[in-house]
């Protein structure tokens, strides 16, 4: 714990009670013994899940296998891999390819996590097909957006006339999962069978993080040697105050214990930051149920929210980045944090380990299962449910201003009134997500941004922003699990053209497109999030006017 700074003000006998039950409750050496009544008297979705406890040293032993086919992937001339996954399946990914720089001769990573037509179009448009490697990454086998990127691409290659398209895809699944049939059917490259008893968002140390990170020419050896001293300082008979994740989970514990259920994730560095949607998922999907919740917040603006439940992390590199000033003003006002030192891209290994342990122990002091996710099925169910009849995914007569159709709960015919009707139902100790189905748009993002800012502001929320459909196998657990006081503002583009999604792959024919699908997630998100009585507000708009948009539904919220 060299280097962490902690600050606990009024917390600090709620954070003690929590260090001194688990040495009294002797919760350690359970988890250890991979005893399922730390979380649940049913061992169901527990006993399966905890074999990420031991991960980093059971994979030192797949290094050599690893490199090895990353080595055999560029003698084959590939010069880029795109991983299609979701949530646990594509978060850590994600962060390795931010964080980490490539090394030379090695493979460009990128991570496709989205259903929108545009995003797609670009992947499919930059770069050569051919030489590249795409990655299908799905625990269960049967990931919807996982499997019908792969049927995209396949049939693309196809349409090239490549010979052998099934060689420009590897497989990372669960043993029996419905993939590996598809995958040897197509003869994929190769076929990567995970340790099923590690669930998705603790997979980080398993095939599902380590194959990218392989690829990227990141030095297995080195992070997972980080991953294996952050499990030796885990073990039961290291002493509680000298053990990184039990502190962790003690800070998270005791703060939601005494009301402080959100906490704020801030870095010194853009370079840290996709960590924070990494450990997003993390926080959210394992806590965010039965009613409680801890609410991780990833936040790019310094500012000390005017509201006592909210505490914060922060994660600098360097010493002279230790932003001072704002711990002083969280200080002068009793506002819990901690702040931990980020040297190298490399300590990942250790963190990540850290806080894998103490979201289990978050679980503990909520006393819910952290490894299930039970709320995450009702959007699946309603998307299924709406794609039989893709034609009637929205109502005929829908209310619109200008540009903007809008789904509100009341009797409105105009943006202001479907803002000011949403925005007079906001909990005052809650918070508000933005659901975004749009592509990844560095301008769109920042007036996304900026609508976050005067929502803020304005109106005292605490404010998330989540891209869909990446945040429904990330924060979407929690939006319907938890005690029912967020409110969320869907914004949908709707694209000029759709994007044909084939039936199968290499056939050309289509009944649905990315677009439809897309649409159809999003109003299943919106239904599911209705029946747990949220607060919800749907603005769909042409993706060309989105940034014009978003200025306008900005200056009718300062108009107020």
């Amino acid at each position: 714990m060299r280097g962490w700074k902690l600050f606990l003000g009024d917390y600090e006998s709620a954070f003690q009670q929590c260090l001194e039950e688990l040495a009294r409750e002797r919760v350690l050496l359970r988890l250890w013994q991979k005893d399922h009544t730390l979380w649940s008297e049913n061992p169901e979705e527990i006993v399966n899940r905890l074999d990420w406890l031991e991960a980093p040293c059971r994979m030192q032993g797949m290094v050599r296998t690893l490199e090895a086919f990353a080595k055999s992937v560029r003698e084959a001339s590939f010069t880029k891999a795109v991983l299609l996954g979701m949530g646990g399946s594509s978060l850590a990914p994600l962060m390795f390819s931010q964080m980490f720089q490539k090394a030379p001769e090695s493979l460009d990573v990128e991570v496709l996590d989205s259903t929108d037509p545009e995003v797609i179009r670009s992947f499919a448009e930059k770069g050569d097909p051919r030489t590249t490697l795409y990655i299908v990454s799905t625990k269960s086998g049967t990931t919807l957006e996982t499997l019908v990127l792969f049927r995209y691409f396949f049939t693309l290659l196809c349409t090239m006339r490549e010979e052998e398209p099934g060689r420009n895809f590897v497989a990372i699944t669960d043993p029996g999962s419905p993939l590996i049939a598809e995958a040897r059917s197509h003869r994929f490259r190769e076929i990567f069978e995970n340790n099923p008893n590690i669930g998705g968002r603790y997979s980080i140390f398993s095939f599902f993080g380590l194959l990218p990170a392989a690829l990227l020419g990141i030095d297995l050896d080195r992070l997972l040697e980080e991953a294996r001293k952050a499990m030796e300082c885990s073990f039961p008979d290291r002493e509680i105050p000298d053990n990184p994740g039990a502190v962790l989970g003690a800070f998270l514990g005791g703060l939601h214990r005494r009301g402080c259920d959100k906490i704020v994730l801030l870095f010194t560095s853009p370079a840290l930051e996709t960590f924070g949607l990494w450990l997003e998922q993390l926080l959210a999907e394992s806590t965010g149920k039965m009613g409680r919740a801890i609410l991780p917040v990833v936040e790019r603006e310094w500012r000390v929210y005017p509201r006592q439940d909210v505490g914060y992390v922060v994660f600098f590199a360097r010493e002279e980045q230790l932003p001072r000033t704002f711990l002083n003003a969280l200080e002068g006002e009793g506002r819990p944090y901690l702040a931990i030192p980020f040297e190298t891209p490399y300590n990942l290994g250790q963190h990540a380990y850290f806080f894998e342990l103490a979201t289990a122990l978050a679980g503990y002091f909520l006393r819910l299962n952290p490894f299930d996710q039970p709320d995450v099925e009702s959007t699946k169910r309603f998307t299924r449910e709406m794609l039989r009849n893709p034609q009637e995914l929205l109502p005929e007569h829908l209310p619109q201003d200008r540009e903007v159709r809008f789904l509100s709960e009341g009797a409105t015919l105009s943006l202001k009134d479907a803002l000011d009707d949403f925005l007079g139902k906001l909990h005052r100790d809650g918070y508000l997500a933005i659901q975004a189905f749009t592509p990844y748009d560095l301008p769109l993002e920042k007036e996304l941004q900026a609508l976050g800012k005067i929502l803020k502001e304005e109106y005292g929320q605490v404010v998330t922003l989540g891209y869909g459909p990446r945040y429904l196998h990330s924060t979407g657990q929690l939006h319907k699990g938890d005690g029912g006081r967020g409110s969320f503002l869907q914004i949908i583009t709707e694209s000029d053209e759709d994007l044909p999604i084939p039936d199968r792959p290499g056939d050309t024919k289509s009944s649905l497109g990315f677009g439809m699908l897309k649409m159809a997630q999003a109003l299943a998100d919106r239904r599911a999030l209705r029946e747990k009585g949220r607060n919800v507000l749907t603005l769909i708009v042409p993706a060309r006017k989105a940034p014009e948009t978003l200025v306008r539904i900005r200056e009718i919220l300062r108009k107020g």
